[in-house]
Parts: C-alpha cells; structure tokens; sequence
C-alpha cells in the first residue's frame, strides 16, 4: 500500500471518529448532580452488604461494572469514541505499514 494511501486513510479514519465524538459530545447536555437524592450511606450499606455475601471480589467486580456501563452513555460515550479512534488509527497504520509482520508469505522456490 503506498503512503499516500495510508495517510488518507488514517485521515479518514481520524475526520469520521473524531467527528462523531464532538457530535456526541455537543448534542449531550451534562448529567446533573442532584444532591437530595443521592444518599452516601445507602452505597456503602450496599457495598457491605454485597462484601459479606460474595466477598471483596465481588465489590471489585461490580464497581468495575458500574464503571464500564458508565463509559457507554452521555459525554463519557465521546470520550470511548475519541479512545477507540486512536486505538483504530495507531492499529491500521501499524498493519498498513509492517505487512511482513501480519502476513507471512510462503514462498516456493
């Protein structure tokens, strides 16, 4: 593949993501905090009790299922976009450029 061809690439690649992160990002309005219904004690009740059922792990497994069902909705989705672009860009140019490592010829002399 010739360079110039992986350099549009790449930059097709960065406009779509990039552009549909910011479009994301403008159309959702921030998450509002509101104080009166969120109650700290309740959490951490939870949180003692899911401990004394299934242990520390258990605690450890939901807070990182929390976490990662979060990054998925809102302004924090723009942000995975903007991530998974990079990831996407930095893994083309990489296939683009190095295709003796990804694919092996077989030669027959």
């Amino acid at each position: 593949m010739r360079r110039q061809t992986i350099h549009s690439l790449t930059l097709l690649i960065a406009v779509v993501g990039f552009g549909v992160a910011l479009a994301i990002y403008l159309t959702h309005k921030p998450e509002v905090f509101d104080p009166l219904t969120y109650n700290p004690q309740e959490q951490k009740m939870y949180d003692q009790q899911l401990q004394m059922i299934g242990g520390k792990a258990t605690v450890v497994t939901n807070d990182f299922r929390n976490w990662f069902a979060s990054i998925w909705h809102g302004r924090a989705l723009a942000g995975t976009i903007s991530v998974l672009t990079i990831i996407a860009i930095l893994t083309f140019r990489y296939i683009a450029l190095h295709p003796d490592f990804v694919i092996e010829e077989k030669r027959t002399d």
